[in-house]
Parts: structure tokens; C-alpha cells; sequence
């Protein structure tokens, strides 16, 4: 059995490396993608995870799946495009190292992506699945989130997601016409502030989060950078600051925190009605260190932090207590 199986991209991000002696912008070559962080970071807690994709049969597609497999995530289901090209992405900063992204091609292996490259022997094994956000942008991939979330529902287990919205792959029409009733349809959600006020038409977190239980989501997490994280369930709810790490770069870190909670809920087997508010709220304590710690890296994959990290970020870093 598997802990955690995503499906969603793996996929090659150009971040800033300095200047050229011309003074040309230098950019470094990352393994990335939102589901390849997560479950790179939940192999870091502890759990056996796999990822479901489509990179290009190519040798930024090579070095991916040579990555994944460094980080222990099974690569059985992960395929090789003939006639695509893997996903290259360029991320760009601002002064408080938040992220940017650019695309940079029409098409890609991800677009690819259909029904077809779904492995349900390999779902079926899965405890959880967890479903990237990404995948809603193309038509096909749109049709194999569709019926991976039936067939999961099917067998009686739970789907996650994070939405991870970004306009460069849709719009806001697009995510609230074709996207919203799919991530409705997830027991587990992973948001940004921006994402719920996009999904639910609120910028309240008590007024969204309560929208999106009504809808039938059992877990609504929202993150809201250096002020914390905001949850709700059925149990209760629960407003938390996070702690106070020098932030280089935040790439991963919001991949980080949906691993870290995801792991929380693991160690109860995902049955998230059973779990007390008081151990929820410790559930994204921890969440919200994993995400500080990979804040204070640069990198994707590689920066995800392992148990002994998180332990020690809580024990010896303040609160940032922003409202």
C-alpha cells in the first residue's frame, strides 16, 4: 500500500542564478512541480508515496524521473511523451522572495495527459490520492481528474487536493466555470487566500471555509504566507500564526505544508471526522513549520525539510504573529 499517490506534473522550473560576466541573467536548472514537492516531503515524514505523470521522452524528462526516484517517490506511473516536450517553467522573485511564474512553450507533456496514463492498480493501492490543480487546465487531463476522483470515491477512500491556481495556464472565468465544481468535489482542500476568495467569491476565511464544508469538502485549509493558515472542518476550526524563518525563497513552501498535513492526517488513517480540534490545530502547527523551514531554502524538491527540521523550527523559532 501506498500512503500518498498524486497525480500532476513533474517538471523543470529556470530560477535566477546571478549575472553572466555580459550581465546577462544566468537561470538554474530545478526539479519542481506542486505534487513532486509534496510527495517528496512526505517521503521525508515517513511515507511510501508514488507519483502519476508525463514528462517528455527527453533529457530534462530523464533527469526528472532520476530525481524522483533520488527523493523515493515511485516512478512506475510516470510516462514518457514521444512527441511533447517536458514542462519548463520560469519563476522569477520579488523583493520579499515570493514567486513568479512564466511559461514557456504552447505545449507540453502535461497536455498530454489523459485517462489513458491513469494506473488504477496503482490508485487502487494508494491510502489517499492526491490530485494537483494543475491538471484541470488541459481537456484530457481535465477528463482523467474526473474519473481518477470517481473511480477513487468508488473504493471508498478520500481525494486531496492543492489548487495551485496559476493564470497562466487559466483564467479566472476559466477556474470558475470548468475548475470550481472539480475542487468542490475533494474531500481534502489546499488554498491560498487569493484561491478562496477566486473559489468561494469571499476574501472572509470563516465566510469561505464555510462555504466550501457546505459543499461537501471535509477539510479546508487555507494559507496565507507570512500570516499563517486558517482551517476548518467539522470538528472546529482554527486560525494559527506561523514562525519566524528568514524567507529566501517560497517556492515548495505551501507543497511543504500540504505534505506536513498530510502526514498529520496519515498517522490517523485519513479518517478526518475522528480527529479532536485540538489534535487538528497540532496537525497544522506542524504544517506551518514544515512550510517556514523550506521558506528559508532555495530550491524545490531538494529543500523540503525532514521530521528533525520541523521538530527543531518549533522548538527554538518564535511565532510571527501578523494579523
Amino acid at each position: 500500500m501506498f500512503d500518498i499517490v498524486g497525480i500532476g506534473e513533474c517538471v523543470v522550473d529556470m530560477t535566477p542564478a546571478g549575472e553572466s560576466e555580459r550581465g546577462n541573467a544566468l537561470f538554474e536548472r530545478h526539479p519542481g512541480g506542486a505534487p513532486s514537492n509534496m510527495l517528496a516531503c512526505a517521503a521525508k515524514q515517513g511515507l511510501k508515496t508514488a507519483l502519476i505523470s508525463i514528462v517528455g521522452d527527453d533529457s530534462f524528462g530523464h533527469y526528472l524521473v532520476g530525481v524522483l526516484k533520488d527523493v523515493n517517490i515511485d516512478v512506475r506511473a510516470v510516462h514518457f511523451s514521444e512527441n511533447l516536450p517536458t514542462f519548463v517553467a520560469l519563476v522569477d522573485y520579488d523583493d520579499r522572495g515570493d514567486r513568479r511564474f512564466f511559461k514557456m512553450q504552447l505545449e507540453s507533456s502535461l497536455s498530454g495527459f489523459s485517462p489513458n496514463h491513469l494506473d488504477k492498480e496503482l490508485i487502487s493501492q494508494a491510502k489517499l490520492v492526491h490530485i494537483a490543480g494543475s491538471m484541470l487546465a488541459w481537456p484530457d487531463s481535465l477528463e482523467a481528474i474526473r474519473q481518477a476522483i470517481d473511480f477513487v470515491h468508488e473504493e471508498g477512500k478520500l481525494v486531496s487536493c492543492d489548487v495551485n491556481w496559476r493564470e497562466m495556464l487559466y483564467d479566472q472565468e476559466y477556474a470558475q466555470t470548468i475548475a470550481k465544481p472539480i475542487l468542490y468535489e475533494m474531500d481534502i482542500l489546499k488554498m491560498s487566500e487569493e484561491e478562496m476568495s477566486l473559489y468561494t467569491g469571499t476574501s472572509d476565511l470563516v465566510e469561505g471555509t464555510k462555504i466550501l464544508c457546505e459543499a461537501g469538502v471535509k477539510l479546508a485549509a487555507v494559507t496565507l504566507g507570512a500570516r499563517g493558515c486558517y482551517y476548518r472542518y467539522k470538528n472546529g476550526s482554527g486560525r494559527l500564526y506561523t514562525y519566524d524563518t528568514k524567507v529566501v525563497d517560497t517556492n515548495a513552501s505551501g507543497d511543504t505544508f500540504t505534505a506536513v498535513m498530510l502526514a498529520g492526517l496519515a498517522e490517523y488513517s485519513y479518517d478526518i471526522d475522528s480527529i479532536s480540534n485540538d489534535i487538528m490545530y497540532h496537525i497544522m502547527e506542524r504544517a506551518n513549520a514544515g512550510g517556514a523551514v523550506c521558506a528559508a531554502k532555495r530550491g524545490a524538491i531538494y529543500a523540503v525539510p525532514s521530521v528533525e527540521e520541523i521538530d527543531n523550527c518549533m522548538k527554538t523559532v518564535p511565532l510571527l504573529k501578523l494579523d
